[in-house]
């Protein structure tokens, strides 16, 4: 079923755009949401939503051979509790201008331009459990026979630019936030310190002996890549050698991943080992693991790296 096809201009709007017609200035200056629905008879007649839950955004208007075009823009930025969409209304003022006049004289003088309703809805999530964003083309011509008509069309749910206006702003503010990953700079700072006896300094730029450190402690140059360890600490500062192969921290974390396959290798055996011993099995029991396919005949294609049969 489609969307919105229940639009109409109600009769404050006729009267606004015969001004308008007549050479009065009609701006259009705001759009709400709200849930419920009237007879769509009686849309032409309402002056307001029918239960207005919440300001919508007004993205542009423009005037052309055909009438006027409103894109309305519905977020959930502010909405607290999750409710059914199903009437917008936009509202305009005549000979109001919005960069000069008082906002609340402006909204004091605003009518009901047009209404649109969809009795099925449109479910607008708070915005603590997901993001929304809806938008809406209303079109607003004259018929051949002289009538006002409002024609709709939705949008995708979602624009590029407000995309990636979001992953901006979530991003920065993220860099912005020292504590965004506290739990894994400790991990990482416990696994250094066990390999090491200190966390690893990453700085622009080699060691010098003025660059402060520990014996053991390593340097991992930001720019370069290249990685020193402090080898002794006198009188003269502290002492920085590169690295000898198979010693940077790079190196002994990838050894440590290796180790902790090896160790998930020996948990899924025990695994095995107690499924065999403690399932009581009635008959002639047998044990098969797809760590390879020898003498095996079976259905399906073999995943060599997971050790399984795949169907």
């Amino acid at each position: 079923m489609a969307h919105w096809k229940e639009a109409a201009v109600t009769n404050d709007g006729v009267e606004m755009l015969n001004e308008w017609m007549a050479g009065r200035k009609i701006t259009i200056v705001a759009a709400f949401g709200g849930t419920g629905t009237v007879d769509p008879e009686l849309l032409a007649e309402q002056t307001g939503l029918v239960d207005m839950r919440q300001e919508l955004y007004l993205l542009g208007e423009e005037n052309g051979a055909d009438g006027k075009t409103v894109q309305v823009q519905v977020q959930n930025a502010d909405v607290m509790m999750e409710y059914e969409l199903n009437q917008v209304g936009v509202y305009a003022a005549l000979d109001v201008n919005k960069d000069k006049d008082n906002p609340e004289e402006i909204r004091a003088k605003m009518k009901l331009l047009f209404i649109m309703q969809d009795e099925k809805g449109v479910t607008i999530p708070a915005a603590m459990d997901a993001s929304f964003l809806l938008e809406l083309y209303c079109m607003i011509g004259i018929t051949n026979n002289g009538r006002f008509e409002v024609s709709v069309s939705a949008a995708g749910i979602v624009t590029a630019a407000y995309l990636r206006e979001v992953l901006e702003r979530t991003i920065a503010a993220h860099n912005a936030d020292p504590g965004a990953h506290n739990s894994l700079a400790a991990r990482m700072l416990a696994i250094e310190t066990a390999l090491n006896g200190s966390g690893t300094i990453i700085q622009a730029g080699d060691p010098t002996v003025e660059t402060v450190g520990q014996k053991g402690q390593h340097y991992i140059n930001s720019e370069t890549g290249a990685e020193f360890e402090c080898v002794e600490v006198n009188e003269d500062g502290y002492i920085w050698n590169p690295v000898e192969d198979g010693k940077s921290v790079r190196d002994l974390l990838g050894a440590l991943g290796n180790a902790e396959t090896t160790l998930a290798d020996v948990d899924a055996r025990l695994g095995l080992l107690e499924l065999m011993y403690r399932t009581q099995v009635n008959g002639n029991p047998f044990t098969v693991s797809f760590s390879d396919m020898s003498g095996l005949v079976v259905t399906g294609v073999w995943n060599e790296t997971l050790k399984r049969v795949e169907f």
